[in-house]
């Protein structure tokens, strides 16, 4: 019952021919437009056939139905693939590439644990991802604002709509579509890191190394405990918690010794100390969602960069640019961001004629040229940004935070942790606090600045961006402020992780070079302090595999409902639920409940009370959904106008034991 909406598997058929032709087709592509390893064609093919599939799809869904979108998009990349392989007149595959085999089985096996650790918690963002996922698969791409239909959703959704192909053409439930779309982005993500690693060591224990950095890799909040307690309070008593983590304890020092008590968490509860607010593990964050395939892309991006063997290859990247801006537009501009700085840095040392006469600056600026050009009007953030700048959006501020975020100075400059606030540089004990909570991976920044001079003198063009805009992503935020100011800690997230991605292949050469024993242990404990954070993490994570959690608020008599009307009710119908939003991951429809992500309307919390069908209607809702606990609070005269001749009972859920069910009301014609 936790995955598919039917009890045939038939619609599995379909995904995987798509999903098939679609990695076959990415491989096509990533022989004849780049100039790859043999090792490296196969899988890095199978991720780049995915983000394709993402983009066009996105693409097509505005002038097809939701039941050809997919299809359609998968054929676009065979296409592209077939045209590439025709202009470049050779072989069509390697047969030799397969040797890649066995790196096959860990990421097989790296999809089946975490979309089954995906499986047994809900936690993080569930009511959006599952929200957009449900509804982009029903065809309403890009996505309207969930709990307020009038608006567009200004959110970067790429990632929900690769889960929305899974739910529309695989035929699965939104969360299990969720849990596996981050089983397969996240697996490529860590695969793609040990392929990266593997090429600029040339050892595969490295590459493993990188791996392992990048999905355990996390802050430092843990160390805080080996500081005297008189030293603790007086820290504790000068740090304000924000979000869930003042929601769950009273002080950081409390905090140290409990646990992170969120909605939809797994059975063996994540200690306080071992999550953080700036470098979250990525074995943890990936189940936000878009993390992973902002990590796949950034991947993809630094192993296609240098590798252009024509001009497909220029085109690719500005694919790759666009989608990354459609999943995560802040690391998308970072990058762009390093590129600019580095491109002024080599004109300022060789000339504006370098600059000219070098083709892969100049493929890369037309590819992230083009990618930006296409964010603008493809969808999701940049979109909606763009729009609010010019004018031409209505109801600034709705919609999830439709509005355009604002920037303003931050005096005194602080580290911006999302659980621990703002720790200012100019407090002593602050400032301890915001070291150890960025951890391990701020050394692993210093050494990068060390080689980063070198990397650009010798032309090693994409580990000098990563670099340099690993260096914009931390310094912006300690003197910049966002409106929402949690969010901007996704810039310091991007420049430690780009750190531990560009350090760990730079202490391989460095501990080639010095063979000294002292260096080995002092490595060995930087990079256990580094992933120890992660690997307890995981230990809690591993806890949630053998159950299945369909989401909070969501329960069993849900998912039959799901089964009986999802995309079956008028497209455009807006559903009125007590719950703010519940219905619409269950239906494919979006309800109105609310401002934004947190206000709550005062109209829809009227008719909650007084939940008069013709009131509902007249407010411009379609249909009610219904629950045991709502019903069982209406009066008889209340319960009797959902008897009228002008509502009618389209769909009814009742669990086994009778105790709990879930109706569905057409009152349309209940309108005036």
């Amino acid at each position: 019952m936790y995955w598919l909406l039917s009890d045939q598997s038939l619609h599995l058929i379909p995904l995987l021919v798509i999903l098939s032709a679609v990695s076959i087709s990415g491989w096509l592509i990533a022989s004849h437009a780049f100039s790859l390893h043999p090792r490296e064609r196969i899988l890095t093919g199978v991720a780049l056939g995915l983000v394709l599939l993402t983009f066009f799809s996105n693409l097509l869904a505005r002038s097809l139905e939701p039941s050809l979108t997919f299809g359609v998009a998968g054929f676009l990349v065979v296409v592209i693939s077939v045209g590439t392989w025709w202009v470049d007149r050779g072989r069509a595959l390697d047969i030799q590439d397969l040797k890649i085999w066995p790196l096959v089985l860990p990421l097989l096996f790296s999809i089946s644990i975490i979309t089954l650790m995906g499986r047994g918690i809900a936690i993080f963002d569930d009511r959006k991802n599952l929200s957009i996922i449900s509804m982009m698969a029903a065809g309403d791409i890009p996505p309207h604002f969930y709990m307020n239909p009038e608006y567009l959703f200004n959110y970067h959704y790429g990632f929900q709509l690769f889960g929305a192909l899974l739910m529309r053409v695989g035929g699965f439930f939104p969360w299990s579509a969720f849990d596996l779309a981050k089983g397969i982005m996240a697996s490529l993500a860590i695969v793609l890191a040990g392929i990266w690693g593997w090429r600029v060591t040339h050892s595969r224990l490295w590459g493993m190394a990188v791996a392992a950095g990048v999905t355990f890799g996390s802050g430092g909040r843990w160390l805080l405990n080996f500081l005297p307690q008189s030293t603790l309070r007086k820290m504790s008593a000068q740090i304000d918690l924000w979000g869930a983590a003042g929601s769950t304890v009273t002080s950081l020092y409390e905090g140290l010794i409990s646990y992170w008590t969120i909605d939809g968490g797994p059975p063996l509860p994540l200690p306080f100390s071992y999550v953080n607010g700036v470098l979250q593990p990525f074995i943890l964050k990936l189940h936000k969602g878009p993390i992973s395939l902002s990590l796949l892309i950034l991947f993809l991006v630094l192993l296609l960069l240098e590798k252009r063997r024509n001009v497909a290859g220029t085109v690719v990247l500005g694919i790759l640019f666009a989608t990354w801006a459609l999943a995560a537009e802040a690391e998308m501009i970072l990058f762009g961001l390093g590129f600019v700085l580095l491109v002024l840095i080599k004109i300022a040392r060789s000339g504006i004629d370098y600059f000219i006469k070098n083709h892969d600056y100049r493929q890369t600026t037309i590819a992230l040229l083009g990618g930006g050009m296409i964010s603008v009007f493809q969808g999701g953030t940049v979109t909606e940004t763009a729009k609010g700048l010019l004018g031409l959006r209505d109801g600034t501020g709705l919609g999830g935070g439709t509005g355009v975020g604002g920037f303003e100075l931050r005096l005194p400059p602080a580290i911006v942790s999302a659980h621990l606030g703002e720790l200012q540089l100019t407090s002593p004990l602050q400032l301890l606090a915001g070291l150890l909570e960025l951890g391990p991976a701020l050394l692993a920044g210093i050494f990068v600045l060390v080689c980063l001079a070198r990397w650009i003198q010798r032309g090693r063009m994409a580990e000098s961006i990563l670099g340099m805009s690993s260096l914009v992503g931390f310094i912006l935020p300690l003197f910049l402020r966002y409106d929402v100011d949690r969010d901007i800690t996704r810039m310091s997230a991007y420049a430690l992780m780009g750190w531990i991605i560009l350090a760990l292949p730079a202490l391989a050469v460095w501990l080639r070079k010095y063979r000294s024993d002292w260096w080995k242990i002092g490595f060995g404990g930087w990079f256990g302090a580094l992933i120890f954070g992660g690997l307890v993490v995981t230990t809690s994570l591993l806890s949630a595999m053998p159950r299945a959690v369909f989401s909070y608020h969501l329960a069993p008599v849900d998912v039959h409902m799901t089964r009986l009307i999802w995309d079956r009710l008028p497209a455009g119908a807006v559903i009125f639920d007590s719950h703010e939003w519940r219905a619409v991951p269950v239906t494919g429809r979006a309800t109105r409940s609310s401002a934004d992500n947190t206000t709550i309307l005062p109209e829809w919390q009227e008719l909650v009370d007084d939940p008069s069908p013709r009131l509902i209607a007249a407010a411009g809702y379609d249909f009610v959904y219904m629950d045991e606990r709502q019903w069982e609070k209406l009066d008889d005269q209340m319960k009797d106008s959902y008897a009228v001749e002008c509502v009618v009972l389209t769909a009814e859920a009742i669990d086994n034991e009778g105790q709990f069910f879930r109706r569905i009301y057409d009152i349309r014609a209940c309108k005036p």
